[in-house]
């Protein structure tokens, strides 16, 4: 082999690892630009469309566990008609708080004394057609000292729920049933709490929720 045809596939195959070194892993979390933007954007995905209840067999009350099995996730599914996030003043997280309306399917409940019944959640019936969502949003890291790629929520709080906004049906003694409307809006807290951790996505997408694994955060300072 000459040198000239030596030199030219020198140079082609740096030219290829160059490309390759270059090349964006598409798979991996991209680091979070920490702006009020990526914070509406989560709090978007939080309080708009549908949202699930996983539900629990556990406790007095079992919910969306017919037969004593967890079932498939139930959704309710938000309108939202009013939303501010801002950052808190010498903080290092921001505050939102959502107006919306919140209306599900059916969703399996088992009623003490009274057995299988149906919980219906329509928040339109009561004094006020909607419920209000507040709590705070936080950037932080998936691993210790690691890149920022994730947002996670904390001091979630409903206002606004009543005992007209839910419906208990099925048999008579069903119909007759009610927890109050505290025991509702710790369902629904407990819903929002869910979904209370998003991370990076890779590709276009800017955020999506966490796998459900440990992690270990980090707080980062405000820039």
């Amino acid at each position: 082999m000459n040198l000239h045809l030596k030199r030219s596939l020198a140079l082609a195959t740096l030219a290829v690892a160059s490309v390759t070194g270059c090349a964006k892993d598409a798979t991996a979390p991209e680091v979070l630009p920490q702006t009020l933007a990526t914070v509406q954007a989560g709090v978007d995905m939080v309080t708009t469309g549908q949202v699930k209840i996983v539900g629990t067999c556990a406790g007095s009350v079992p919910l969306n566990c017919p037969g004593g099995t967890l079932a498939g996730p139930a959704y309710v599914t938000l309108t939202r008609t009013a939303d501010s996030v801002a950052l808190v003043t010498g903080q290092d997280y921001y505050y939102f708080s959502a107006t919306m309306s919140a209306v599900s399917s059916g969703i399996p409940i088992t009623v003490p004394l009274v057995g299988a019944c149906t919980l219906t959640i329509d928040t339109s019936p009561g004094a006020s057609p909607t419920i209000t969502l507040t709590g705070n949003v936080q950037f932080a890291s998936g691993t210790l000292n690691g890149p920022i790629d994730r947002l996670d929520f904390s001091n979630i709080a409903v206002t606004g729920f009543e005992t007209a906004d839910v419906s208990i049906t099925g048999s008579v003694s069903c119909a007759a049933a009610s927890f109050g409307a505290s025991f509702y809006i710790l369902q629904l807290q407990d819903m929002f709490a869910q979904a209370a951790s998003l991370c990076s996505a890779p590709g276009p997408t800017l955020l999506e929720p966490c796998p459900l694994v440990p992690v270990t955060s980090s707080r980062r300072e405000q820039d």
